[in-house]
């Protein structure tokens, strides 16, 4: 990261072929009623007509970086991160929008809680055929720190677009990691939590606009990202093997779904180990022994309870 100037927040939205999209997102940046920021677009080689479509929108206070080569989404940011000079970091995504009073809602947060690094926010997920947006996080936000960082480790709760990070965190070696497809900004804010105090404003300040080819849409290779979490962060898992068994059922159902059904009764057998005594840890084992087709359907069949049961 560089310093100088008096940049207040600095704004990294990587960006690859999203051309269409992009304007939104970006006037959505330069709309923020804090006008003190730079907006970093980094460009990971797209083949369409990205930079046109950046270097059309007149405002000198985006920074337009392209990458020669695709690195994929981490590497985007890493390298966005390399170029912010601001005193507080924020990441944006090419295809969502922010509220008008975003930046200014965390910055007050941040400014009446100095102790915290972190600040997330809710975000708003806008599905094509939906009229009705999905507001997430759905789960309770711990306030006492440990707590929270238990409950992060075993779901998202806090997605790249809602944060708001003061530009210290950054500068002792924490960024993203270029193994994780998905699920990369989980692996850094639990790498954050473990580390600082982070913060939830429970406002709806983002609005994540989803497509059929949206990263978040995707769960093949999932369980890949998931086992680099598990490796990135071993020791806190060791420290909490209840998590670690959830982590470990969840990548033996994606195997299965995904994968090898062979290397999904090993994680299987690795839940069980960890727990024996948990039931659920044994069905997933049992359901992982049918042949796949049979075990697409008694998913499906828990996925139409589930909805049921929600009524």
């Amino acid at each position: 990261m560089t310093s100088g100037g008096s940049i207040r927040v600095s704004v990294i939205l990587p960006t690859r072929n999203r051309a269409t999209t992009l304007p939104r997102a970006i006037r959505s940046v330069l709309c923020q009623s804090v006008e003190s920021l730079e907006l970093i677009v980094v460009d990971d080689a797209s083949v369409d007509n990205t930079h046109e479509v950046v270097r059309a929108i007149e405002d000198s206070r985006i920074v337009y970086l392209r990458l020669v080569e695709q690195g994929g989404v981490s590497a985007a940011r890493n390298e966005g991160l390399a170029r912010a000079r601001g005193e507080f970091i924020a990441f944006q995504d090419s295809d969502d929008e922010w509220i008008t009073d975003k930046l200014a809602q965390q910055l007050g947060h941040l400014e009446s809680h100095p102790e915290q690094s972190m600040v997330f926010s809710k975000l708003g997920r806008v599905i094509p055929g939906e009229q009705q947006v999905r507001v997430k996080p759905t789960h309770h936000v711990p306030e006492n720190r440990e707590e929270f960082l238990v409950a992060l480790m075993k779901v998202n709760l806090a997605w790249t677009q809602t944060w708001l990070v003061r530009a210290d965190v950054f500068h002792n070696g924490l960024c993203f990691d270029h193994a994780i497809r998905r699920g990369e900004d989980w692996d850094l804010a639990i790498a954050i939590a473990e580390r600082y105090s982070v913060g939830y404003l429970p406002e709806l300040l983002v609005l994540a606009h989803e497509s059929e080819d949206s990263l978040v849409a995707r769960f093949d290779g999932f369980a890949d990202d998931l086992k680099a979490m598990m490796d990135n962060h071993a020791e806190l898992l060791q420290r909490h093997p209840d998590v670690k068994a959830q982590y470990c059922r969840r990548i033996a159902s994606l195997c299965v779904q995904y994968g090898s059904q062979a290397e999904g009764r090993r994680w299987a057998w690795r839940s069980v180990k960890l727990q024996p005594f948990l039931l659920l840890n044994l069905a997933v084992l049992a359901s992982a022994m049918f042949p796949k087709a049979i075990y697409m359907h008694i998913q499906s069949l828990k996925r139409r309870l589930g909805i049921l049961l929600s009524r």
